[in-house]
């Protein structure tokens, strides 16, 4: 059901966010109220849909307002303009409200919003943003010693014997669900390897829909 290029722009962000929400309690068989913070970039748009098909029933996500229906067709049921509003005000998401809370955004302050919107039970998981320090906006003590249910974790997707993401196991089950018609990879531009600088300067500028990809000899094709 994908492409060349779809193909490629899935395992690294569709291995991340498979882990991330495994991390977190999914599958879900009885329900669960998930937030997808950033839900228009490689993980999230990934995230959003592979959280729909392990059970969630309601999916909150964070987006431009001017994303909110690519979002929507993806399987969010809310979406949060960040431009506008604050996806923690307790007008929008109640505390302790949520049963996961999935962070791709990466704002300082991030792990301890989280905490207050979360059950009892509820997780949190967000990325390492470096190596060899993880530098991922994790809750403050307080909120650890506070909440002790509640379970947080910042990911690296790695690979055994070092860590459990990048496996053969998780890549099959991508495969599964993209056979299935429940995962759609999100290619917003391709170029040629020829162009790889215009690439580059167009991944560098930000505000991302999903991945770019690059196409080789015409047939042949690559992600970066």
């Amino acid at each position: 059901n994908l492409n060349f290029t779809e193909a490629g722009s899935v395992p690294l962000c569709g291995l991340t966010a498979l882990s991330a929400l495994k991390a977190v309690g999914a599958p879900w068989r009885s329900g669960a109220t998930v937030v997808v913070l950033g839900a228009t970039g490689g993980v999230g748009s990934l995230a959003v849909q592979i959280a729909k098909a392990l059970g969630a029933t309601r999916l909150i996500a964070t987006a431009s307002g001017s994303k909110a229906d690519f979002v929507k067709s993806l399987g969010a049921d809310e979406v949060i303009d960040y431009h506008t509003e604050q996806w923690f005000n307790s007008t929008l998401i109640a505390d302790k409200s949520v049963d996961a809370v999935l962070d791709t955004v990466l704002q300082p302050g991030t792990g301890d919003r989280a905490y207050s919107k979360l059950k009892n039970g509820g997780g949190f998981v967000t990325l390492c943003t470096g190596i060899p320090s993880c530098g991922a906006p994790l809750p403050s003590l307080r909120s650890i010693l506070t909440r002790p249910s509640v379970r947080y974790t910042a990911l690296r997707c790695m690979s055994p014997p070092t860590g459990d993401c990048a496996t053969v196991e998780n890549l099959n089950e991508l495969h599964d669900l993209a056979e299935a018609g429940r995962l759609r990879a999100q290619v917003q531009q391709t170029f040629k390897l020829e162009d790889i600088q215009a690439a580059l300067a167009r991944f560098k500028s930000g505000h991302m829909t999903g991945k770019i990809g690059l196409t080789m000899q015409d047939k042949e094709e690559i992600l970066v």
